[in-house]
């Protein structure tokens, strides 16, 4: 504390007399320094307090007594007058800051005015102990202050007080003082006002307000009323909204308030929007400008998102709206998206408008094609059985094929409209007959006997029905030129061949029955012995007619005794039609071992592309009734029966 001295002249009256005389006084002068942050109301946005009391005294009452002139104490009393109403100015809490100022001033002078030149002892030990408090209050508020500013710039989000509770925060601003001049009363009342609002040109000082740090947490006060605020609170210098609980305290993280959900920053308190996220629950949730949580369907920066309707957390991949019966699909960055979408190794598509996965059959404009997405939206490749129909998808677009196509795999070419279904049977197509098998829809070559027309035909390679004068393999046939029946049927083999066609769909595969078909079964060997007996070959011995026929053994002795020759053991050659072929060795084809039937179009049996067929009671359908004679491709059956071992008869 330092003093300083100071010498005031004074005229006093003797007698007729006027002397001089010095007054010494000691002022003490001492910086104040505030600790605490202050927030002026502009800074502030309240919305909920609660009260905090502090106590404060003011005592300004000092009665002194001096012995001096009458002229002098009459002088003297006026200056104390004076004195007195300007202490009783600044005293009123509610009086502006500028008349603090000037009733400040005031006491100055007359405390300086009023002093006579016998100063009692007394009194300088109270100015002393004032001056001492004093000062003891403005270093403890300049060490505050120090600490603050140091906290200050350990973080730029909050400004920090001195730890210490407000009572003696707000009591250190204010100086209580029993025993005390007027001057010093005045000027203690001047550091009160300076702490209450440092701007003096403001005289509302009720919503000022600054933060302080006691015990661990911080608070917002109000400097005039001492309460604490809690709720909602804007600090608008540093530009972030916080929330003082009911206790006053500022909170942190996820907070439950009024049925919402909140999140705050772990270090400054700061209320956080937009999207956050929540590190110990996995999970990305959305604060709205109000720093509320959302849930469900949300509309945020020209995107949507969706919300769990229970944890808020925001959903990705694949949802189901329910309420909007719709598939829609969420990408990483929670985004609904739209349109095709290449998914986990799958193509997908979504409605432009509503982002709705889309499934069945679907145009693609800008590619000019059409596709199939399954129930699960997944794009369909191949060959594929929708709604009883089979359709062919590109193996790499997806795209729908129409009209004819191949099945390399299967080794057939087939039909399909312009809506992509295969076709059966007879269809004309760009002004010519075509044949597609009634089960499998191969496209039909060669010979071919159309059942509910009675009638047998001719398909080129181009699957093409023929008419008129042609040389098939070297042999001559005439198709009539409206309907494309051969005409020229009158020889053995299509006498023979015509007694399959005739018993398509009535016979049943069996050994055990009639096997030439007399009581609608029969099997291989007994057909062909059928066949060719009444076709006009010789009649078969009588144990032969007594079985039903003989078996694929004893068949190769009926051939060659009627008019047949061996034209190929084991070796592929072009077969005609009518020509007879047997599986399995002689000597070990018997019962089931062995297998027989008639060529019913010509074509190079040893090739997969052949168009040479073969037409045969068989097991081709594991004996579904009436099924039992087909008319296959040769070289399909013989691959399928594991290439046996055959010979081939031809009718000289």
């Amino acid at each position: 504390m330092m003093l300083v001295r100071r010498k005031h002249y004074k005229m006093y009256k003797a007698g007729k007399t006027w002397i001089f005389a010095s007054i010494m006084a000691f002022v003490a002068a001492a910086g104040i320094a505030a600790s605490n942050t202050y927030i002026s109301a502009d800074d502030v946005s309240s919305r909920n307090s609660v009260t905090v009391s502090t106590s404060r005294s003011d005592a300004q009452s000092t009665s002194q007594r001096e012995d001096i002139s009458a002229d002098a104490a009459e002088k003297t009393a006026g200056v104390k007058n004076n004195t007195t109403d300007a202490a009783s100015t600044t005293s009123s809490t509610d009086a502006p800051a500028k008349a603090s100022k000037t009733s400040d001033s005031a006491s100055r002078d007359a405390a300086t005015t009023s002093v006579p030149n016998t100063v009692d002892s007394s009194m300088n030990t109270v100015q002393k102990a004032d001056q001492t408090n004093t000062v003891k209050t403005s270093s403890s508020q300049k060490d505050s202050s120090e600490k603050s500013s140091a906290a200050q710039n350990a973080s730029s989000e909050t400004a920090v007080s001195q730890s210490a509770s407000v009572a003696k925060t707000v009591k250190a601003a204010v100086a209580g003082q029993s025993t005390q001049k007027a001057a010093t009363d005045t000027q203690e009342q001047k550091n009160a006002d300076k702490i209450v609002n440092n701007n003096s040109d403001k005289k509302d000082t009720a919503n000022v307000y600054k933060q302080v740090y006691v015990n661990g947490h911080w608070y917002l006060t109000d400097v005039a009323t001492n309460k604490y605020l809690t709720g909602f609170q804007k600090i608008k210098d540093q530009n972030k909204t916080v929330y003082y609980s009911n206790n006053g305290q500022m909170q942190y993280g996820q907070q439950y308030i009024s049925s919402y959900w909140y999140l705050f920053d772990n270090r400054t308190g700061a209320m956080k929007t937009g999207f956050q996220y929540i590190n110990n629950q996995h999970k990305t949730v959305y604060y709205n400008e109000n720093g509320q949580m959302q849930y469900g369907q949300q509309h945020l920066n020209k995107h949507w998102y969706l919300f769990d309707t229970n944890t808020g957390s925001m959903r990705t991949n694949f949802q189901r709206i329910a309420n909007q019966n719709k598939t829609v699909y969420y990408n990483g960055s929670g985004q609904m998206q739209y349109g095709q979408q290449y998914l986990n190794k799958h193509w997908y598509l979504f409605d432009d408008n509503t982002g709705a996965m889309k499934t069945g059959f679907q145009y693609i404009g800008n590619q000019h094609k059409t596709v199939h997405y399954t129930d699960n939206g997944q794009m369909q490749y191949g060959q594929q059985y929708l709604n009883k129909h089979w359709y062919l998808f590109d193996s790499n677009t997806g795209a729908m094929k129409t009209s004819f196509q191949r099945i390399a795999n299967q080794n057939k070419t087939v039909y399909y409209s312009g809506s992509g279904q295969m076709q059966y049977g007879q269809q004309r197509l760009n002004g010519h007959w075509y044949l597609f098998d009634s089960s499998t829809g191969a496209m039909q070559l060669g010979f071919c006997y159309i059942i509910n027309q009675r009638k047998v035909v001719y398909y080129n390679t181009s699957g093409q029905m023929l008419y008129g004068s042609q040389v098939i393999d070297g042999v001559h046939y005439y198709f009539k030129l409206g309907t494309g029946e051969v005409t020229s049927g009158k020889s053995l083999a299509e006498r023979a061949i015509k007694w399959f066609y005739e018993r398509e769909g009535r016979i049943t595969y069996s050994m055990m029955g009639s096997r030439n078909g007399n009581d609608g079964t029969a099997d291989c060997s007994g057909s062909v012995t059928q066949a060719l007996w009444t076709a006009g070959l010789g009649t078969p011995a009588a144990s032969a007619r007594r079985w039903g026929g003989y078996n694929t053994d004893s068949l190769h002795s009926y051939l060659t005794s009627n008019g047949f020759k061996l034209v190929a053991e084991n070796h592929p050659i072009n077969v005609q039609r009518g020509d007879v072929i047997i599986w399995g060795k002689k000597g070990s084809s018997s019962g089931g071992a062995g297998h027989t039937g008639i060529i019913s179009s010509p074509g190079y049996m040893g090739s997969a592309n052949t168009t040479a067929k073969f037409i045969s009671t068989c097991y081709w359908t594991n004996g579904q009734r009436n099924t039992a004679i087909q008319d296959l491709s040769y070289y399909t059956y013989w691959l399928y029966d594991d290439k046996p071992y055959y010979y081939v008869y031809r009718h000289a």
